[in-house]
């Protein structure tokens, strides 16, 4: 539910000038002294009477109940906040804010969490939640720290925020920041805030453990062995050992499963305290190959919908543990931080999810324990070691309800425990070995990816090294030529042109609709016909959508549900079969059972996918819907609602459309794949991504940890760029810089084009670098020099064991091929900016390469 992030420049200066010295100050302090908390308290109260507060302008603060059905401290005080938005249309941040004098602030040092209950409500009823913060700042700096929160209006919501990261030994001013979140809309909305406090907890994925005063595993423990790893579990506790020694960690708060209600306060329970909050959790572990699976299922019994995360913790001490990002870079654990590689959504408890499906922690060059889950099996789950809890945790978000068919009030999980060794390379082998089919690789023949253009009116195209069209406007050239040709489906989405005079609002774009359902293009008309049944809905009901003016499209952008299972009606097919069905596809492609197109064959090859990861963050809560879906529920961050993440939909489609095109013979290829999401990643054969590498007139490529990211998910297959640029201002030498970092990383490089929109006439214009002979002539001598050896290295297929490498950090080393394929081939990178001189080290007797004579 928490946004981090920082605050725009605006809201720094609203902040500097509503923190004035106040007349207050010894009201607040009088109340943390009575509070009678010594200074090592569990908790402090931070929460003062309405009188205390200072308010921005459009800001009115009154006393208030506390309220009723609300798990408070004794002593817990509230207050109400009431904003007026006036809708002119400007940017505000309405405040309220106590300040400290000098030594008289609190000290929140040795406390980890900030939390408070709050309630919004609007009398303007198209307003569906609105979003605060809880901004601190440490006194003599004007860092401002922070989570942002959107609360739906009308029910009473917790917070809570990990502070171990703020700086907090003395704080000078505490403000609460009540954004107005759509400009030009007109309400007054009231904020309640009730029994704001600082806690003194161990803090584990976001969630609170009370500290055990005499921790016990009750009963005694199974005790589960892998290859170099065993698991002894308890209902109530859990330990790790590795290598055959104990991992360590504190042992005074919980480990092993634990569960957490999310919408009744977030607190961490242990199995035994579950009945009492009505859910059962089920569990069993088991060997397979090296590693140990560990299956469960977490069940409602009280008929309710719930949101609830699920974890399994495991006590690993900080000291001399390394955390892995990637196969590259890595972090010594601090004791207090958190360590993850985590990406955004906008649903469970922290709207966050983990991108790879492994973690490590290595305690030595050997060994490592690594959790990792099933890129088969999407879930809303974070894989994360935490120095301050010691704890090594995989959990998962749920949304339980009976209106879930296959799931009904229930979810299941599944994840592996395992020996990873002393890197994530080795981690990534071992994963690998695990789950072969994940990482298949199908296409033989490889080059640079076309978007669009007739490559027949490209002069010369035999000198850029095409091999994947994207929309096949041309296939009978491309199979003279030796290229896949793919037609262009964006499925998850539809643009709708709208004229300017229709209003940019909600129900204006809705009433537009119906234009569509008699519009002379199958298209569009079956697109509208669809949005009813398919449209992604929120919370409140409302349609996802989006107004955007764009080359392509200027006016209403909708999101679909595009699972390909839901129910179709006379006239009226669902979204996933407007572009793709099994029978189309029997006359196109031919019957199933063929065996793969591994070069390319007459006619189209496969399948493109554009913007396939796009608007997948969206938490989809059409309970129609739920009898469908092949993945377990999550929940919607604000509203707690059940719901399904978008991404999952999207990731039911394409494994859908994926086994149908195979079982033909045929190809899928996706463009803006592995920016957010790992679960796509067993279907895809031909991945790619567009790119921008020019920023502010500067040659900017991605980070190497992007880039890593890219290559770990395609594996062996080919992952293609598209670099969308001004090819003019992106010179002959940048090019030259591209194609070298590409040849690094074994990835494809290629052009696109660059839009820029001219507001006084309303137009855009475009210039698209396969139109322009003089841009991709200058570039010729590149692609003539280039493509080549990135085809020999990228074909050998990426290794993700280098079995080499270099003492200076910053030059870089990857494998392709091996010496007993005759194709074993080194790319290395200086990623500084200076010459440098370097060993390189390889492992031939690993290699099984011969010394020379």
């Amino acid at each position: 539910m928490a946004k981090t992030g920082r605050l725009s420049r605006t809201r720094v200066v609203f902040g500097l000038h509503l923190l004035v010295a106040m007349r207050y100050v010894g009201v607040l302090t009088a109340l943390l002294v009575m509070a009678g908390l010594p200074a090592c308290a569990k908790t402090l109260s931070l929460m003062a009477p309405a009188s205390a507060w200072m308010t921005s302008e459009g800001v009115r603060a009154e006393a208030a109940a506390l309220p009723e059905g609300i798990p408070l401290r004794s002593g817990s005080k509230a207050a109400r906040f009431i904003v007026t938005n006036n809708g002119d249309g400007q940017e505000r941040f309405p405040g309220a804010s106590i300040e400290f004098p000098q030594g008289q602030g609190p000290n929140l040092t040795k406390f980890t969490a900030l939390q408070c209950w709050v309630r919004v409500t609007s009398d303007n009823p198209n307003v569906a939640s609105k979003d605060i913060s809880i901004v601190l700042y440490q006194r003599g700096s004007n860092k401002q720290q922070f989570h942002r929160h959107e609360v739906p209006v009308g029910r009473w919501v917790r917070l809570s925020d990990d502070i171990r990261e703020y700086q907090r030994g003395d704080i000078s001013r505490i403000v609460l920041c009540m954004y107005e979140q759509q400009l030009g809309l007109t309400d007054t909305y009231t904020w309640e805030v009730a029994g704001l406090e600082a806690v003194e907890a161990v803090v584990l994925d976001g969630g609170t453990m009370p500290v055990l005063e005499s921790p016990s595993y009750g009963t005694r423990p199974q005790r589960f062995e892998g290859k170099g790893v065993a698991l002894n579990v308890a209902p109530d506790a859990a330990s790790a050992e590795l290598a055959g020694k104990g991992m360590g960690g504190r042992r005074d708060c919980y480990c092993g499963f634990l569960v957490r209600d999310c919408a009744r306060g977030g607190r961490w329970r242990r199995p035994s305290e579950l009945k009492e909050i009505g859910l059962q959790l089920t569990w069993r572990v088991e060997r397979v190959d090296f590693a140990l699976r560990v299956q469960g299922e977490i069940e409602d019994l009280t008929g309710q919908d719930r949101a609830v995360s699920v974890a399994f913790a495991l006590p690993v001490a900080p000291e001399g543990l390394v955390w892995w990002d990637d196969v590259r870079n890595k972090r010594v654990v601090q004791r207090g931080q958190e360590y993850a590689n985590l990406r955004n959504n906008r649903a469970g408890a922290r709207m966050k999810h983990s991108f790879y499906p492994i973690a490590l922690v290595s305690k030595s060059a050997e060994h490592g324990i690594a959790v990792a889950t099933r890129l088969d099996k999407p879930t809303v789950s974070r894989l994360l070691y935490d120095g301050g809890a010691e704890r090594l945790c995989v959990s998962f978000d749920f949304g339980l309800t009976a209106q879930c068919k296959r799931f009904p009030s229930k979810a299941p999980f599944e994840f592996y425990i395992f020996d990873g060794g002393g890197d994530f390379r080795t981690a990534s082998a071992r994963y690998a070995a695990l789950f072969p089919s994940f990482f298949v690789k199908r296409p033989m023949k490889e080059g640079i990816w076309m978007p669009f253009t007739d490559i027949a009116k490209v002069e010369g195209p035999e000198d850029f090294g095409f091999m994947y069209q994207e929309g096949a406007p041309n296939p009978e050239f491309d199979d003279t030529l030796g290229v896949y040709s793919f037609p262009y489906i964006e499925p998850m989405s539809w643009w709708m042109p709208m004229p300017k005079q229709v209003p940019r609002t909600y129900t204006a774009a809705i009433e537009y609709v119906d234009t569509y359902k008699k519009s002379d293009s199958s298209f569009q008309q079956a697109c509208a016909l669809a949005l009813d049944s398919c449209g992604v809905r929120g919370p409140d009901g409302t349609l996802y959508m989006d107004f955007r003016n764009e080359p392509w499209c200027d006016g209403a952008q909708f999101t679909y549900n595009i699972d390909p299972e839901l129910p179709t009606e006379e006239g009226v097919k669902n979204r996933a079969h407007i572009n793709y069905t099994p029978q189309e596809a029997e006359k196109k492609f031919g019957p199933r059972g063929q065996k793969p197109r591994t070069e390319p064959g007459p006619g189209i090859d496969g399948m493109y996918l554009d913007s396939i990861e796009g608007w997948g963050y969206y938490v989809n809560c059409n309970t129609k819907h739920f009898d469908y879906v092949d993945t377990p529920l999550t929940f919607e961050a604000a509203s707690k609602r059940p719901g399904i993440l978008q991404w999952f939909s999207t990731w039911e489609f394409v494994k859908w459309i994926a086994e149908d095109l195979h079982s033909r013979g045929r190809l899928l290829m996706a463009n803006w794949v592995y920016h957010s999401t790992p679960w796509l990643a067993p279907y895809l054969d031909v991945p790619g991504t567009e790119i921008v590498w020019l920023r502010d007139g500067k040659y900017q490529p991605q980070s190497d940890a992007t880039l890593n990211s890219f290559r770990w998910m395609a594996w062996q297959r080919p992952y293609l760029l598209l670099n969308n640029v001004d090819f003019y201002k992106f010179d002959r030498q940048m090019m030259d810089l591209y194609f070298r970092r590409s040849l690094f990383y074994g990835m494809y490089p290629s052009c696109f084009n660059s839009s820029v929109y001219d507001a006084k006439t309303d137009k855009w214009s475009t210039l698209r670098y396969w139109h322009e002979p003089d841009l991709y002539n200058r570039d010729r001598e590149l692609f003539v020099r280039f493509i080549p050896i990135i085809r020999q290295v990228a074909s050998a297929g990426w290794q993700v064991l280098t079995e080499a490498g270099c003492d200076d950090d910053t030059i870089w080393v990857e494998r392709f091929g091996d010496a007993a394929g005759g194709n074993l081939h080194f790319t290395i990178f200086n990623s500084s900016q200076s010459k440098r001189e370097a060993k390189v080290r390889i492992a031939a007797r690993k290699l099984g390469l011969k010394r020379g004579p």
